[in-house]
């Protein structure tokens, strides 16, 4: 009789023991998963606040073109004939090209920042988004499932993202 409450005891220990071990895998998991959300978190936070930057540099770009714009007017406005309608024409060209100038900053800023999220976001405990198994940060090609790594040009960038 106590070899057989003995045994229920050890059973009953095995799988307290085995319950405590599973457990504390899946608490180090969630842990894991936590600390790469909260990463996560703070690199889309800083993406936000890059990106609203990137916009009011746009504003403030847009709104000296054509505070310049008003300027070169009234040059115009001091002008007739011919020399007028020249100079309201290239006026126009100037605005025109200021504003593409301030396009194509806020399109850079924007790429800038995107730049940073997803280098952000590879630190966030070896982040692997295309599962190839080799971590973004070392990854030539981070958005392409690529695990041979192949770079036949040798230029840094995977064969797969090579198109």
């Amino acid at each position: 009789m106590n070899v057989k409450i003995m045994l229920i005891v050890f059973l009953f220990l095995a799988i307290i023991l085995l319950a405590i071990i599973v457990n504390s895998q899946s608490i180090v998991d969630i842990a894991d998963d936590i600390v790469s959300s909260e990463c996560e978190l703070q690199c889309e936070t800083q993406h936000e606040q890059n990106i609203e930057i990137c916009n009011e540099i746009h504003d403030a770009q847009i709104h000296e073109c054509n505070n310049e714009r008003k300027r070169e007017f009234n040059t115009c406005n001091k002008l007739t004939g011919r020399d007028k309608r020249n100079c309201i024409l290239q006026v126009i060209i100037n605005s025109q090209q200021c504003k593409k100038n301030a396009n194509m900053a806020e399109e850079q800023c924007i790429e800038n920042a995107d730049n940073t999220l997803n280098e952000c976001l590879s630190l966030c405990i070896g982040l692997d988004r295309d599962g190839d198994g080799v971590p973004d940060l070392e990854d030539n090609c981070p958005f392409t499932q690529n695990p041979s790594q192949s770079d036949t040009d040798e230029n840094g960038i995977g064969d797969d993202c090579d198109q």
